[in-house]
Order: structure tokens, then C-alpha cells, then sequence
């Protein structure tokens, strides 16, 4: 509490959105008097039983994104509306708020340059990793050469990860999507998709 008031007369507190209220004199001393007042306990729950589960629980917070696109439900009069998980009664609502907000949101979840989402440690520590798998493979009495993983298009690894293939015709779900030219300049430079008539002739 102490280095929270410092921070505060320091001026290295940002308080935006539905805290921008907490940013006055009188609204820190209320957030500090109801900080003061909160009986602080640690949390011990149960160790989670399957490493399933402790995968399911990390993947969301290391392989995803802040919200994802179907839980968008609007974006209207420049205010966005969302879907998300009441903890307490365990149902879905939907809430609304401002665009500006919602984006303000979304990049509190954008790692600051030089973190990392995952660091590895012990025997995978980027530093001594690859001596150190060389002795467990000799400790396994297995192959010393590692072995040299497939490079894969970006088309195959969507595939693998989603199971969509990205080549394919959103709408109709035919047709291959190919590269087939790029636009005049003037229409700017980005590559032009185009689905190959050959290949299209079935879907009508």
C-alpha cells in the first residue's frame, strides 16, 4: 500500500476508463480506505487433477488471443458489444461499451516489447537447452541427432492448428484460392486472390 501511495504522488498510476474516477484526491483516499479495509488472505485451492486440464487452463492465456471474433457480437454508433462469462452465476451475457474503450481493453493483453508469452526453464532454457538435451538423449540411450522438424507452409499449419484450409473458397467451400495477379499501382499493391475458373466450374 505504501509504494501504491508513492506511485500515486509520483504520478505513475493511469486510471482510465471506469477507474478514471479513482485518479482524484478524494477517490484514491476512498480506494485506499476500501484496500485497508479488505481482509487479505491467501487463496490455497486444490493442485488441478489432469495435466489436461493445467493445459487447457495455460493454452487459453498463452495460444489465444484477449477475446475472440465470436464473442463479438457488434460494433455500432461506435460502441462494441461482447460476450463473456459471468463467474459468479456461470452464464453468458453481453455487455456494451465504448469503442475507445474496448480497444484500451484489448491492449492491456499486448506483451510490452522485449517479454515473453512462455519462457522455458530447467533443461529447455533457451541458453543451455541444446547441450542439455544432447545429454538426456545420451542418458536415454537414444540418438544423439536431434531431428530436424518438417518445414510446413503457412496453408498446412492453419490446416493443422484450425482444421481450415485457408486455400479454400470461403463462401462456397470449392475451389482453390490462388494468387493470380497484382493490381495496378494505382489501385494500391497488395496481391490479388482470384479462384481459378478451371477449378470453380462445378460450384456454379
Amino acid at each position: 500500500m505504501e509504494y501504491f501511495n508513492q506511485d500515486y504522488q509520483k504520478g505513475k498510476l493511469i486510471f482510465a476508463g471506469n477507474s478514471e474516477k479513482l485518479g482524484t484526491k478524494g477517490g484514491f483516499n476512498q480506494l485506499k480506505a476500501r484496500l485497508w479495509a479488505k481482509n487479505w488472505v491467501v487463496n490455497i485451492a486444490d493442485p488441478i487433477d489432469r495435466p489436461e486440464n493445467v493445459l487447457e487452463y495455460v493454452g487459453r492465456y498463452t495460444h489465444r488471443v484477449a477475446i475472440s471474433n465470436d464473442r463479438l457480437n457488434s460494433l455500432k454508433d461506435g460502441k462494441v458489444t461482447f460476450a463473456y462469462k459471468n463467474r459468479e452465476t456461470k452464464k453468458i451475457q453481453t455487455t456494451t461499451v465504448e469503442a475507445v474503450e474496448f480497444i484500451r481493453r484489448f491492449i492491456l493483453h499486448v506483451l510490452p516489447k522485449g517479454f515473453m508469452r512462455i519462457r522455458h526453464y530447467g533443461f529447455l532454457a533457451n541458453r543451455c537447452k541444446r547441450d542439455n538435451l544432447l545429454k538426456c538423449r545420451q542418458f536415454l540411450d537414444v540418438s544423439l541427432e536431434l531431428e530436424q522438424a518438417a518445414e510446413k507452409s503457412i496453408q498446412q499449419l492453419m490446416l493443422d492448428l484450425t482444421g481450415v484450409d485457408i486455400t479454400r473458397c470461403p463462401k462456397y467451400k470449392k475451389g482453390i484460392m490462388k494468387k493470380f495477379a497484382d493490381l495496378p499501382q494505382r489501385f494500391g499493391q497488395n496481391p490479388f486472390y482470384l479462384i481459378h475458373p478451371d477449378e470453380f466450374k462445378d460450384t456454379g
